[in-house]
């Protein structure tokens, strides 16, 4: 009877499970060189993840649109994943 009273105490004592849902937008300013210009413009974006015992797991997106000094057009799309842990 006392093992079963020390079992039950033991697992009502341990802490609830969660589970996060990571939503975060981004919104940034490139500047780079393309062969001997200077490259400029705005990017924007954001993070959807989601989050389970500390472990984390989702997709990045940012998209940018950047101009040179000669009024050249440039977009980029970036798609990278990110797996972390929160500490």
């Amino acid at each position: 009877m006392k093992l079963l009273i020390a079992f039950l105490i033991s697992v009502l004592s341990i802490a609830v499970a969660r589970a996060d849902l990571l939503i975060e937008p981004a919104v940034g300013y490139n500047i780079g060189k393309f062969d001997d210009t200077t490259v400029t413009g705005l990017g924007y974006g954001g993070r959807l993840g989601y989050t389970m015992l500390g472990f984390q797991l989702g997709v990045d997106y940012l998209q940018s649109s950047m101009s040179d000094s000669d009024s050249n057009k440039y977009s980029t799309t970036d798609i990278a994943a990110f797996v972390g842990y929160r500490f």
